[in-house]
């Protein structure tokens, strides 16, 4: 991280001559990625929860191995959203691949 910002200062300070100035960079939201990141992040939070939620019922020690209805349909849950998100990505591949030019 420090070599990126000395690069840059090293950058700003060369091209402040030529009337460069970082503060006049335009900036400009990809919405798109923003939400591709945050819905990333809501399945992955989703599943993890779901992992963990298993890993601490199984070391209840009651002997009982079955999970309950509710940690099942959490577990179905999760399992629906990572494969509509791996679909959307694969979904998302192919049209960049074939309809991107």
């Amino acid at each position: 991280m420090s070599v990126g910002v000395i690069r840059e200062v090293i950058r700003a300070v060369s091209l402040a001559r030529f009337g460069y100035s970082v503060a006049e960079y335009p900036y400009r939201i990809d919405w798109g990625s923003v939400v591709i990141f945050s819905v990333t992040t809501v399945v992955g939070v989703m599943v993890i929860s779901y992992l963990v939620l298993v890993l601490y019922r199984s070391g209840g020690g009651n002997g009982d191995t079955q999970p309950s209805p509710r940690v099942e349909r959490f577990g179905a849950i999760a399992t629906g959203m990572l494969g509509a998100w791996f679909g959307f990505f694969l979904l998302v591949g192919l049209y960049a691949t074939f309809f991107l030019k």
